[in-house]
């Protein structure tokens, strides 16, 4: 990560657009596009749509998590070890983007560096591995250890997984961080984009192991 600066300020800053040059270690702002919603969209959500489209690029995609806003780290919880863009609301009353590190803010690209008054979700950069498989796959294409699908074998983990969330409480982060891999998943599946789905599962495992090894240590068991 190198700290890049924004150099648009106001309602339509890039702040957005400095935090993932700052990742991409991208040395010119201008290089990266304003992700912001436009004229002519449909959805919301449209922007993230262009955004995918142009972290495919680099191999990457961006994992969304929205929490309710809540005042900056007054919220229990995981987060991302490794750099991520924390959203939230800054002092000056407008949304606003930085990157963080856990629970620390490591680079405010807004020229005031007064960080972040509110948080209300974090964007996580990762690969979508399709670089190392030349045209993709697609979900329900047997695979070549015993023509089993990655659907079939992906529910029966699935089904662990959901059994295991049903075991936390609702207002834990890691219940909302399940659940919207869990569907991001559907989506990718939907979709018929396997790798993809691959990524999802593999983060919810993952993430699964990290709480059942978290919760074994902390009853002694």
């Amino acid at each position: 990560m190198i700290p890049i600066d924004q150099n648009i300020t106001g309602a339509r800053g890039n702040c957005f657009s400095a935090c993932l040059a700052s990742l991409l270690e991208i040395p010119d702002v201008n290089a990266v596009p304003l992700f912001l919603s436009e004229p002519g969209d449909t959805s919301r959500f449209d922007w993230a749509s262009r955004l995918d489209a142009w972290l495919s690029q680099f191999g990457l995609y961006a994992l969304h998590f929205a929490t309710p806003e809540v005042p900056a780290w007054s919220f229990e919880g995981t987060l991302p070890g490794s750099y991520y863009i924390l959203g939230g609301r800054s002092p000056r009353g407008r949304p606003h983007a930085v990157v963080a590190k856990g629970h620390e803010i490591v680079h405010d690209p807004h020229p005031d560096k007064t960080n972040l008054v509110t948080v209300d979700g974090w964007i996580i950069l990762a690969p979508t591995w399709e670089r190392s498989v030349p045209g993709g796959s697609k979900v329900g294409a047997a695979s070549a250890s015993g023509g089993q699908t990655f659907l079939e074998s992906a529910e029966r983990v699935l089904d662990d997984i959901a059994a295991f969330r049903d075991s936390l409480d609702p207002r834990d982060l890691a219940f909302v961080q399940i659940g919207l891999h869990a569907s991001h998943m559907e989506e990718a599946i939907v979709s018929g984009d396997e790798l993809r789905a691959k990524a999802h599962l593999r983060a919810l495992v993952n993430l699964v192991r990290q709480l059942r090894g978290h919760l074994v240590s902390s009853r002694g068991i």
